[in-house]
């Protein structure tokens, strides 16, 4: 989605963004899922909403992504102040950061590095990159992509940490590869 100040969002698999552009202000509101915002220098703050939180952004690249537990903000370019209903103080998160603000009070600010930033924006090429996750985890974030859902049929499988890299696009793949590594069976459902 191209901007009207020349900044530009993409918008993963499963997201609702909204956004306006006012005399003072520029606003997003990131609704459910994923986003990456790149930022245009302008007199006016830009500002994305995701419920109980408000970052403003600097000039920069950033990806914002909704979870269960609360928003993530990595800053691959710029800087961001992160505040919250729930702890009201700024926090900025800068370059090479990533902030984690939690429903449940807490707000962390990791440095993360250049891998880090590219898993989290292999999205954007149509792929996915696992680093040691559960295979639930890996499941659950692949479902993301898929309108026919992978389930786990034996729970004890769950717990088993897998990595890699794959397409979203096919789930093809990523299941053979389960079958190779691990032995699990894989069946097609109706």
């Amino acid at each position: 989605l191209s901007l009207p100040d020349g900044g530009r969002i993409d918008i993963n698999t499963d997201s609702k963004v909204r956004w306006q552009f006012g005399k003072q202000m520029r606003q997003i509101w990131l609704d459910r899922g994923e986003i990456s915002i790149t930022v245009q220098a302008d007199q006016r703050d830009f500002v994305v909403r995701t419920g109980k939180e408000e970052i403003t952004l600097a000039p920069g690249q950033y990806n914002l992504r909704l979870k269960e537990t609360g928003v993530e903000v990595a800053v691959e370019r710029g800087e961001g102040r992160v505040t919250s209903k729930i702890t009201p103080a700024p926090n900025i998160v800068r370059a090479g950061e990533i902030s984690s603000v939690s429903d449940h009070k807490t707000h962390h600010v990791t440095s993360a590095n250049p891998e880090t930033f590219e898993a989290l924006t292999a999205w954007k090429n149509d792929e996915i990159v696992l680093d040691g996750v559960t295979l639930a985890a890996a499941v659950s974030e692949y479902n993301r992509y898929l309108t026919k859902k992978i389930t786990i049929a034996d729970p004890h499988i769950g717990s088993i940490r897998i990595g890699g890299r794959f397409t979203t696009k096919d789930p093809t793949i990523f299941v053979t590869s389960l079958r190779s590594s691990f032995g699990i069976k894989a069946e097609r459902g109706n």
